[in-house]
């Protein structure tokens, strides 16, 4: 921590005329075809537009003329020797199609000055302003100030701008002095640095002021495909204005161990840092001052967006100082890790993104004096939001984490972990910390939060449920070397499919929803069993709550109406990654259900064997429709012959039904359904006519009264009158006790009885079929 000293105007001991570079007096004026004008001097030349006037460079002839010794012989020397006087010049405008192009720092001098002109930006360029790196470049104090010009600015350092073997800026000033090698003084500015060396292990030096220092309100400044080394004035940012933004864009290193002076923090800061989509950044902070990794001026958030990784390597008594809440967000696939190690060795940034097998290591020797670890130097919270599929990682070499309230909320994150690499100390002090960790899971994931021991023991499991939270975790802490919350028991979702028919194998009709648990895993050992449970409504109004769920559903009941039931299915095993083949595991059918639409609901219960304990995910939904299926069966011939009898009556002969033979109509649909006859065909060689009422045996000639009744349904079909019949009502399939009905034939018939043929009776009587 320390002061800055307002800067608000440019300070350049060697720069007279803003648009000059380092030069002597001019000496010749060239007039192009390209419209711009180059000024010649024995070391430089400029190039500019024609808004900037002969006239104007001429008003500062004189002064330049009278100040053409103002470099000192031990400044010429110097930057002879660093190959810093060249005799190639600064072109171009700064516009995307003509790129300022500088070899040295006074070109950047020039450029700063041309472009904090308020003429620029009305003449020349209204837009971005481009800065091209051509060389190596030497700072030695003198500030390079942005100021004023709104336009994003973009110093590129590639040398062809293919990312390969960078430009490098190395810096000779005082690493304790007021000012960085740049600086944007003024609000509501952004700057990019690409393509950039910022020292090396040869040219060791920085600024503690940071590489671009401000103070002021708004500012962006964009880091892309940089690496930052130092050994002495190591802090790569000082950005303390309200609502600063510093984003990491691509791959980046920062490596700052030594015990050398003036190496202090990362970053002083107040804003949001933003390690952005996709990019890599290795930070390696550890030396022997100030406190801690980011000094907080007045509020800071961090984001890590999606696939992006962080691994920052401190060696600081605090990551955050002074105890002011900040946040950390996490997102979907992105994975953030602290590793606390107070030697100065380090692993090779160029290797922390692999497999830690493959870690290379750097000796430094010495270590950073740090006797604690804390998040922060007192009492203070860090909320942390973790996403899908994200890792947070803090771990210590030894001197285990303490002094913070720990706020976690995960929504299906891939694993936070706490870990003391030594494995007998505990990765978390109970000192004046605790950690609170909410399950905010949108997929169905119940969590493990295990405590492995210092000292040897089973690790202890405290299961998690969607939308609860650990027990908060304070005093205890000491005793565990690693604190993994991490996913446990995973359901996916649900599926169900809907099917009906006549299963020709068991000769049975079938009306069921098949249901099944998807992407099902499990990490939790043998103690554990598992059991499917399913729930299935045809109320497709309304869904359901956990709440109303967990009432209706009754383990013990397979089918509780035909409209809906529970039904479950014990699951022995589940594998720690989801198969097809295990998912099929959880599948249960419920059967005689009406056709129809459907909600199926479903869950996993978590049974631990040791002491019945069980838990359960959330309840799953989705629909799905069973087709209606029809199947009525009827008597395919009503034989009169076999179900008559013949008496004398007044010695006359007379036909009676002797209701020996039974004719069924049963439904094997899963609907209710009504069925009548509504239609009698008379076929060929019919020659008996069926009429509505009893014939007169007396006079009436080969006339049939036939009618089916139905006792146990109180029912009378008179063939011969259709017009107004009462229908029969059955039941699916399933309800066997009224889904069938028997018929017994009556009527009258008229005669004649002696005939030298039989009476030949030959009619179709077709039936409607209706659901209900």
């Amino acid at each position: 921590m320390k002061k800055i000293i307002s800067i608000s105007l440019l300070i350049n001991f060697y720069i007279l005329c803003p648009i000059f570079s380092f030069a002597e007096n001019i000496t010749d004026t060239t007039s192009t075809a390209d419209g711009n004008t180059y000024y010649s001097s024995n070391n430089s030349m400029i190039e500019t537009k024609n808004s900037l006037t002969t006239e104007t460079i001429n008003d500062k002839e004189s002064t330049l003329s009278s100040s053409s010794d103002y470099l000192s012989k031990e400044k010429k020397a110097y930057f002879e020797q660093a190959n810093l006087v060249m005799s190639t010049s600064l072109t171009g405008n700064g516009t995307v199609a003509s790129p300022f192009k500088v070899y040295n720092a006074d070109h950047l001098a020039t450029v700063a000055k041309m472009i904090n002109d308020s003429s620029y930006t009305t003449t020349t360029n209204s837009g971005t302003v481009y800065i091209n790196l051509m060389s190596d470049i030497t700072l030695d104090g003198n500030m390079i100030n942005f100021i004023n010009n709104r336009n994003p600015i973009i110093i590129d350092g590639a040398t062809n701008h293919n990312n390969v073997n960078n430009f490098s800026i190395f810096f000779t000033g005082n690493s304790t002095s007021g000012y960085g090698l740049f600086s944007l003084g003024s609000a509501n500015m952004t700057i990019t640095f690409k393509n950039i060396n910022f020292g090396s292990k040869e040219f060791a030096k920085n600024n503690y002021y940071g590489f671009c220092q401000t103070t002021k309100a708004n500012n962006t400044i964009n880091i892309q495909d940089v690496n930052y080394y130092a050994e002495e004035g190591g802090q790569p940012f000082y950005s303390t204005g309200s609502n600063s933004v510093l984003n990491f864009i691509g791959y980046n290193t920062f490596v700052v161990t030594s015990n050398g002076v003036s190496n202090q923090e990362f970053a002083e800061f107040s804003g949001a840092i933003n390690f952005k989509e996709d990019s890599k950044t290795a930070i390696v902070q550890k030396t022997n001052t100030s406190l801690a990794f980011i000094w907080i001026h007045s509020n800071l958030t961090m984001n890590v967006e999606s696939n992006a990784e962080v691994f920052i390597q401190s060696g600081k008594t605090e990551l955050f100082y002074p105890s002011k809440p900040a946040s950390l967000n996490i997102d979907s696939k992105a994975k953030f890790t602290y590793l606390f190690d107070n030697k100065l060795t380090y692993i090779d940034p160029s290797t922390v993104f692999a497999d830690p097998s493959t870690y290379q290591y750097i000796t430094v020797t010495g270590n950073t004096g740090a006797t604690s670890n804390n998040f922060f130097d007192s009492n203070s919270t860090l909320d942390i939001f973790i996403d899908e599929q994200a890792q947070l990682n803090f771990i210590t070499s030894n001197l285990p984490f303490q002094t913070g309230k720990l706020v976690i909320n995960s929504q299906d994150s891939s694993s936070v972990k706490f870990m003391n690499q030594t494995q007998t100390n505990p990765a978390l002090n109970s000192k004046n910390t605790s950690i609170d960790i909410k399950n905010s899971t949108t997929n169905n994931t119940i969590y493990n939060f295990r405590k492995s021991p210092n000292k040897n023991g089973d690790p202890i499991s405290e299961l998690v449920l969607p939308n609860k939270s650990s027990e908060t975790l304070t005093n205890n802490l000491s005793n565990y070397n690693v604190l993994a919350f991490e996913p446990a028991v995973k359901v996916g979702g649900v599926s169900a499919m809907g099917s009906s028919g006549f299963d020709v194998e068991s000769k049975t009709p079938f009306s069921k929803i098949t249901s099944q648990l998807t992407d099902v895993s499990s990490t939790l050992d043998s103690h554990y069993t598992y059991k499917a449970q399913y729930y299935i409504t045809s109320d497709t109004n309304n869904i359901l709550s956990d709440t109303t769920l967990n009432n209706l559903y009754k383990d013990t009941v397979q089918v509780a109406t035909h409209i809906d039931g529970s039904i479950n299915k014990p699951v022995n095993t589940i594998p720690s990654t989801p198969t097809i083949t295990s998912d099929k595991t959880t599948s249960a059918t419920l059967n005689h259900l009406f056709s129809g639409m459907y909600i199926i609901y479903g869950r996993l219960a978590v049974i631990n064997t040791s002491d019945n304990q069980t838990f359960y995910t959330t309840w799953n939904h989705l629909s799905t429709e069973i087709k209606p299926y029809q199947a009525v069966t009827l008597p395919t011939l009503i034989d009169i012959n076999a179900d008559v009898n013949y008496r004398s009556v007044n010695n006359k002969p007379e036909l009676i039904f002797n209701n020996k033979t039974t004719y069924p109509i049963s439904n094997q649909s899963n609907q209710i359904i009504n069925i009548k006859p509504t239609l009698l065909i008379e076929k060929n060689q019919n020659n008996i006519d069926i009429v509505p009422d009893k014939p007169n045996i007396n006079n009436d000639k080969k006339k049939l009264q036939l009618q089916l009744i139905s006792n146990p349904y109180n029912l009378q079909w008179n063939l011969g009158d259709l017009t107004s019949l009462q229908s029969l009502e059955l039941q699916p399939y399933w309800d066997t006790s009224h889904n069938k009905t028997n018929f017994n034939l009556g009527g009258a018939y008229s005669g004649p009885y002696l005939t030298t043929s039989p009476a030949t009776l030959n009619y179709t009587v077709v039936f409607s079929i209706n659901p209900k």
